[in-house]
């Protein structure tokens, strides 16, 4: 979605964002969120700041965040140890988790071939094999493992 009175072309971040279970027994969300007054929040529990943060495992197996910088601009960020995360606090406003980037860098991950400045330059996603798991984005990672 593209907020009304901006031009698609000048989206520079967008994904797929509020990772959830419903049902008895749940965790109401997935991975990482900062709210606007400042907390934090890692898979359905409130941390008290970036040292409790787990990380992303080896396998990468966890999902992006997207983050409303403090400067009003936006970005996808993977946050893989709870330095990358400390670092970056301070100029984050809110953090939502992402599951799946859609737009990276103002490019389609879908219409280019797009690699994340994060971390050795991770393909983003490749349409023709979602369930590449060397990607950022594929199939598996809607459950944490």
């Amino acid at each position: 979605m593209v907020p009304a009175g901006i031009a698609a072309n000048k989206v520079v971040a967008k994904c797929t964002a509020g990772p959830m279970t419903y049902g008895k027994d749940t965790d109401a969300f997935y991975h990482l969120y900062k709210t606007a007054d400042g907390q934090l929040w890692f898979t359905n529990t409130k941390i008290s700041g970036a040292s409790e943060y787990p990380g992303i495992p080896k396998d990468g197996e966890r999902y992006a965040s997207f983050c409303i910088k403090t400067n009003g601009s936006v970005t996808i960020r993977w946050f893989y140890t709870s330095a990358d995360l400390s670092a970056a606090l301070p100029y984050c406003k809110a953090i939502i988790a992402a599951p799946h980037p859609l737009v990276y860098d103002s490019k389609s991950v879908f219409e280019n071939i797009v690699y994340s400045t994060d971390y050795g330059n991770k393909r983003i996603a490749d349409w023709s094999d979602l369930n590449n798991s060397a990607n950022h984005y594929h199939d598996k990672i809607f459950g944490l493992k």
